[in-house]
This record gives C-alpha cells, structure tokens and sequence, in this order.
C-alpha cells in the first residue's frame, strides 16, 4: 500500500510539471505574441512619423532605420511572422524614400534581404494544398507571404531609384529574383498587384541602372535564372520560358532607353554574352551547360561535382524508379515550343543591339557569328547553332529589310547546303530540320522581296534553283536515341570556356559526342505538306516575283513540273499546288510557261490519287482565269 501510494503521489508530481511547464510556455508564447505585436505597432508608427519628420530631423530617424533593420537581420535567426518582416521592410522603404543618400551606407545590408526575402516567398509552398494542415493556417500563412512578397519588392524599387549607382555585384541575384517563374506571370497564384509591382521593377532596373552593371550582371544573372527556371516545381514550359524572357526584356528596354554614347563601351560584353546566351538551342539538345538544368527538370539524372555542386553534362537513358513521385512538377513535356521562345527573346536583344550600331562595327561580330555556327560538330548528327544562325538571319532580315541584303552573301552558301540536304545535313538535324527550313525560307523570302540592287546573280539563282528542287522529297529525319555523353564542365554546369568568345567556338564542339544510336524515320505527311506549301512554296514565289526575267521564269517552272511528275503522289500534290501558288503571284507573266504545263496537265488529269486530281482542277480554274480563251482549247 505504501508503494502504490508513493507511485500515486509521483504521477501527481509529474502530471503538475507537465502543467505547469505548459503554463509557462503558453506564458511564453503569449509574452512573444505580444512583443511582435509591439514591434510592428512601433515600425508602423515610425514610418508614418519618418515621412512627416525624416527630413527635419535626419540623424534621429537614421537610428530609427539601423534598429529596423537590426530586426530584419534577427529575423533570419529568431522565428519571427512574415507579417512583422514585411512591416519593417515596408517602414525602411518609406526610410529611404525620405532620407534618400543619407541612407547609402545601410544599401549594402538591405539589398541583400530583400532578394532573400523575394527568393523566399516564391520558394514558398502554400501554394500547394496540404490536406493534415488547417485551411485557415494555410491561408493566414498565404496572405502573410504575400504581404512580405509586396513589402520587399517596394523596398526593392525605392532602393533601385535612391541607389542605382551603388548596385553591382548584387544586381545579379536581386535581377534573377525579379524574374522568377511566378512573379513573370498572373496565372502562377499570386495575386496580379504582385506580378504588376514586380514588373515595374524590372523596368525601373532597365531605365535606371548603369548599362556597364546590367552588362556585367548578365552572365551570373542569366545562369541564376534558367536554373530557377528549371528548378521551379508545378509550372509548364511556357511559364519557364517566360521567365528566362523577362531578362532578355530588361536587356532590350536598357538598350532602348540609353543612348549610343552609353553602350558604347559595352557592345563588344553585350555581344559576346548573346553569342553565350545563342547556345541555348545546342546546350538543351546536348544536355550541356544551361541545357542540363532542364534536363533535371525533365527528370533526367544530373551528376554531381566533385566539390558537391551540380554538374550539368551527364545524362542517363533509363528512368529511376523513384522519380515517378515527382512527375507532378512538370506540367508540359514539350520543350519545342520552349526552345523557340527562349531563342526567340535573346535574337530581339541582339537585334536591338545592332540597330545602335553602324555597318562597320557589327559586320566583324555577324561575321564572326556565321562561323561559330557554321563549323560542323565532332559527333554523327550536325549541330544546332546552324539553325540559330538562320533564326538571326530571319530576325534581322525582317527588321532591317533591305539593309540587310547584302549580309545575305555570307550566309547563301550555308543555306544552299542545308536546302539541298548535302551530305545529309538537313536530315541530321532530326526534329529541327523542319523548323530550319522555316527560318532559310523566311530569311530567303525577305531577302528576294526587299532586294533592290539585283542580289540574285546567275550563279546564284543557279544554286538557289537546285536547293529548291531538292526540297520536293519526302525528308528522312536522322534522329538519335539512347545517347549518353559527358560534357567538360565547371562546379556550376558551365562549359569552361564560356566566357571567351573567342575559343567558345572551338572548345563547346569537343563537348558534343553522340556514342547512342542513329533512327532514320521518314516526315510524315502533315509534316511534308507544311514544309512545301508554308515555307518552300512562299520563298519560291518570292524569287519568281523579283525576277523579271522570262527565261529564269521558266526554269523555275521545270524544277515545279518535275516534281508534279514524281512517282510519289505526296510530292505530286505538291509540285501542282506549288504551281497554282505561282499563278495566284504572277498571273499573266506565268501564260509564257503555259505550253510546259500543259503538256502534263492531261496526264496529271488521269492521276489515280484523287488529291492529286483535285489539286489539278483547281489549278486550271486559276489558269483559265488569266486565259482570254478557254483552257480546253490548249489541251487539244
């Protein structure tokens, strides 16, 4: 009986400990409750006297900001609410605003927490619904986020209008934070006033910021970025896009908003980081560089550096097991569309860039730029820094029009070769050999409409002529699979040599080997009708229209009429279709080819593939159309 009752006695004991240690620590929690509550009452209150006062009393309301920001700094620390960080970063703003460059020797320590306070909202997870979590926590939690989200990029932009000058090596990351897959777009979550403020930052940082520090920001900025844009869960393609754009934006508004005095010093960095930047097609089919953070992305297995940071240039044919969990941070697979939009932001940079230039400072860098792009990769399938130089050539083309027609004699050859699918080029571009010919055509196609001064020699329509003949086949698309490939690169998944513009070129081609295996599939249909019809058919009539001369005219037409009497239907349809087109351009001034045509319109009449024979009724429609007399009567 005495045991049990001193084990009674000694669970009492315990049962009052654990009591009163919860008192106590209710007591303490309520204690801390309320100081927060209190400090962010007092920084609430000094902001508001700050913006009446700061200006009269200066030295009292500098102490007032150090102790603000002695909070900030306690905050990484200490526990403390987004709601009381996001108060005391919207007081400083409100500091700086008033007292302006007597706040200068604090922009160094305040910089950096914004960007921190900016990386760890939209690294943030309440996004995701959490089903043992209360709905109410979540969202308290949520809007309290956003709060400090809101808070930090107003101290961001007053900091960026009061000290522009003083940003340097922190531009890089507080950029790269700006341009964060979730602040570049309103259908990410939060709320649009967030996605609007944060674009007026960016904004402010093109108009504002010295062009020396965005230029010599870019590089670290761009690697932050398309690494953020990779690692971002939950998001497609076109949002990781659009946010590797939002810095190419800032570039282009810099560029537009300062004069030619400005950029002068920095054109030849500019220059050599679009040069770094126009890689992005070849890194992410390598899956070197930049390009193996989205193969990460893609959940493919990245190996890890010696010094535990990432590697970029391993990849790995089969799929781990374990990676099905995480399917779920990948919204769109398709990385096409997001390749072409990528490239498609950095070329509007290097464009704008040249329309500050004169002809005799950008001809070496275009120079320079074709032979980067022509060199032909050490491993079995041709390299993609081709078809980037064809995308350029079409941007710039379409910008400068007839200026540009005389750069076209640098890159003619190059386009010949690749219409013409010499020694298989064409083919060895696999998927982008469609999108290849797009850009030839479009570029071609500009050039032979804003010509002026008679480009197209003899010899050249000579040439030309034979590559557009050579289009009229079924393409045979050389794709590889099963690859593995190891890529010299840095702790941090750069090519050591990136930074030279110089031995760039040579270096990146020893780190593209394709040891997988090579399949030869043939373009389907869809794919071969809108190759020929949108994209060899515009450009040939293009050349038809700008020729002005009968006898070209008619070997233009004996190129079509072969082709309408090839033994493959597919390519028939074509050859008649491409006619017709030439018809609709030209009209009358085709009636001189009449007798060729002709002479295989009764054949082509008995076709036995019904598309082909509907091809060719609608085309004598267009014929007897700019006939004075009926159709049937050359048939005779």
């Amino acid at each position: 009986e005495s045991d049990e009752s001193d084990e009674d006695s000694e669970e009492e004991g315990d049962a009052g400990d654990l009591e009163e240690g919860a008192n106590e620590a209710k007591t303490k929690n309520q204690k801390k409750k309320g100081w927060y509550v209190t400090n962010s009452a007092a920084t609430h209150a000094l902001a508001i006297l700050a913006a009446r006062y700061a200006q009269h009393v200066p030295d009292v309301f500098m102490k007032h900001a150090k102790t603000i920001l002695a909070l900030i700094d306690a905050s990484h620390e200490a526990d403390m609410p987004y709601s009381l960080v996001a108060t005391c970063m919207a007081s400083l703003a409100v500091f700086c605003k008033t007292l302006g460059q007597k706040l200068l020797p604090l922009f160094t320590k305040i910089i950096p927490h914004v960007t921190s306070a900016i990386t760890t909202c939209v690294s943030n997870k309440l996004h995701v619904h959490v089903l043992d979590v209360d709905a109410q926590e979540v969202h308290r939690q949520r809007r309290h986020c956003v709060l400090l989200l809101t808070s930090a990029l107003e101290l961001g932009l007053v900091c960026v209008q009061q000290y522009s000058s003083m940003f340097s090596t922190s531009l890089a990351p507080f950029l790269a934070a700006c341009c964060h897959p979730r602040l570049c777009a309103s259908d990410m979550g939060l709320p649009d006033a967030v996605v609007d403020k944060t674009r007026a930052v960016r904004e402010v940082v093109a108009d504002l910021m010295l062009p020396r520090f965005i230029t010599q920001s870019l590089p670290a900025c761009y690697k932050m970025v398309c690494r953020n844009a990779a690692a971002t869960n939950g998001v497609s393609w076109v949002h990781r896009a659009t946010s590797i754009q939002s810095l190419f934006l800032v570039l282009q508004r810099s560029i537009d908003a300062h004069t030619q005095v400005d950029l002068k010093g920095q054109v030849k960095p500019l220059f050599r980081f679009l040069a770094t930047a126009l890689q992005f097609r070849s890194l992410v089919a390598s899956g070197t560089g930049v390009g193996g953070y989205f193969l990460a992305a893609n959940g493919t297995e990245v190996a890890s550096g010696e010094d535990g940071e990432e590697s970029v240039g391993k990849r790995v044919t089969e799929a781990d097991d374990s990676s099905d969990d995480d399917d779920d941070d990948i919204v769109d697979m398709d990385t096409s569309n997001f390749v072409e939009l990528v490239e498609s932001a950095c070329l509007e940079s290097f464009s704008q860039l040249v329309m500050t230039l004169s002809d005799q400072v950008f001809r070496p860098y275009f120079l320079h730029f074709v032979d980067w792009a022509s060199k032909k990769s050490v491993g079995s399938l041709e390299n993609r820094r081709v078809v980037t130089l064809a995308h350029l050539v079409h941007v710039l083309s379409s910008r400068l029009k007839r200026y540009f027609t005389p750069y076209f004699a640098h890159v003619l050859r190059i386009f010949s070769k690749y219409l013409a699918n010499e020694e298989e080029c064409l083919s060895n571009l696999g998927g982008d050999a469609s999108v290849m010919v797009q850009y030839v055509c479009s570029s071609l196609n500009n050039c032979f409409t804003f010509d002026a001064e008679g480009f197209v020699t003899d010899d050249r329509f000579t040439s030309l002529l034979e590559s557009f003949a050579s289009q009229f086949v079924i393409l045979k698309l050389n794709m590889s699979v099963a690859k593995k490939s190891v890529a010299n690169v840095d702790g941090d998944g750069n090519n050591e040599n990136e930074s030279n513009d110089e031995d760039d070129d040579e270096d990146n081609d020893e780190d593209e080997h394709d040891s997988g295996d090579v399949l030869s599939i043939e373009e389907s249909e869809e794919e071969l009708f809108d190759r020929i019809e949108n994209h060899v058919v515009p450009c040939l009539v293009s050349l038809a229209d700008s020729l002005g001369d009968e006898d070209k005219l008619k070997e233009l037409n004996k190129i079509v009429l072969r082709a309408c009497t090839d033994f493959d239907a597919r390519i028939r349809v074509c050859g008649v279709r491409t006619l017709f087109a030439l018809y609709q351009q030209l009209g009358e001034e085709m009636n001189a080819t009449l007798p060729d045509i002709v002479s295989i319109l009764t054949e082509l009449l008995e076709d036995p593939d019904e598309t082909v024979e509907r091809s060719v009724h609608r085309l004598m429609q267009e014929i007897e159309s700019h006939l004075t007399e009926p159709l049937a009567n050359y048939l005779k």
